[in-house]
């Protein structure tokens, strides 16, 4: 655009990059149903003051809410599903895509496998792993996006419809349930029009003061968003699913031991695989 009285507008084009991003996107769209409510960190907090710095270190909130919300899952198998097809998908394992942030419009993501069955500190060397070579995978990205503009564009929205209809594809690439925090941001509560299995997103942690009992404490907490697929889940499961969360993080020091029995595995309970 131009003015007859002011500068000139600058137009950049996107980059190869942005547009196939800006594709997904658009192919990610669901009908999502999605829950906002707090979430306390005060017994989080009092866990890693009593323990030594170097053990403390890599227990941030984020590898505290990965293990929490793995073991929820596992805990109910109605709330640990996926839309696959027309069909309703329960799968036997949780894995949990991590997001890194990166250089573009989409955050790369690195995935915990079975993390339901691992201790929030193997969680939390997988996640250190796996970021760097998620950080590496987004360059080598970057880079070769260009190669998408050989196909004519509604063959390559097709090939990315078809591919993202895929419950495999999709576990392979994000997981079976996404965990993203806005906290390096300072943001305190963020949403998102696209998710590619269900997703939480955490805010920034503060202290805030909190009514409790009829007095007033100062507690640390985080605010939290979490949507899914409307054709399979609802407003009750989140709500169930923000329960046993915040039960599993009012005792963190279980999630630095191994689960025990039927906490360690997610039942297969699918009324269709995703073969």
């Amino acid at each position: 655009m131009t003015s007859d009285t002011g500068p000139r507008d600058e137009v950049r084009p996107l980059t190869a990059h942005e547009r196939l991003c800006g594709e997904i996107i658009d192919v990610l769209k669901t009908p999502l149903v999605c829950g906002v409510f707090e979430i306390d960190f005060e017994a989080v907090r009092a866990l890693r003051r009593a323990l030594p710095g170097e053990k403390a270190r890599p227990l941030t909130d984020v590898v505290l809410v990965v293990a929490a919300v793995a073991r929820a899952l596992a805990a109910d198998p109605r709330l640990h599903t996926v839309h696959h097809r027309g069909r309703r998908m329960v799968p036997a394992a949780v894995d949990i895509g991590v997001s890194v942030a990166g250089r573009g419009l989409l955050s790369p993501i690195t995935v915990v496998r079975a993390a339901q069955a691992r201790t929030a500190e193997e969680i939390a060397g997988a996640i250190h792993a796996g970021a760097r070579e998620a950080l590496r995978a987004e360059r080598r990205d970057i880079d070769r996006a260009w190669m998408a503009r050989l196909l004519p564009g509604p063959l390559r929205r097709a090939l990315l419809r078809s591919a993202f209809a895929s419950a495999r594809i999709r576990r392979k690439l994000v997981g079976t349930f996404q965990v993203s925090s806005m906290d390096v941001f300072g943001i305190e509560l963020g949403t998102s029009p696209v998710a590619g299995a269900p997703l939480l997103i955490l805010g920034c942690t503060q202290e805030r003061p909190v009514a409790r009992d009829g007095a007033v404490e100062v507690r640390a907490r985080a605010w939290a968003s979490v949507q899914a697929d409307h054709r399979v889940l609802d407003a009750a499961a989140l709500g169930t699913f923000k329960q046993l969360l915040q039960a599993q993080l009012d005792r963190p020091e279980a999630l630095l031991a191994p689960p025990m029995g039927e906490e360690a595995t997610s039942p297969r309970l699918a009324s269709a695989s995703s073969r």
